[in-house]
């Protein structure tokens, strides 16, 4: 179980990692179903790291339902 522990630290710097990289690609925000399949990690899993990443400002969230897309803020900023 410590295992499982150790490693859910690193998804939020994974989830981030491929929001960034998604961007620079020029290709569309990734929703939560593709951050899963990137990451391997089962779906409730992304979208708790997801909320918090949300939370603590450092995602912004387009769209709603199963369209959400999830983005870093351009200019590195967290929102008020």
């Amino acid at each position: 179980m410590m295992r499982l522990a150790m490693a859910d630290r690193t998804i939020p710097e994974r989830i981030l990692a491929f929001v960034e990289l998604q961007a620079k690609a020029g290709l569309p925000p990734p929703g939560a179903g593709a951050i899963t399949t990137h990451l391997g990690v089962p779906r409730p899993t992304v979208n708790r790291h997801l909320r918090k990443l949300v939370e603590d400002e450092l995602l912004l969230v387009e769209g709603n339902g199963p369209s959400t897309r999830y983005r870093r803020d351009a200019t590195g900023r967290r929102h008020s």
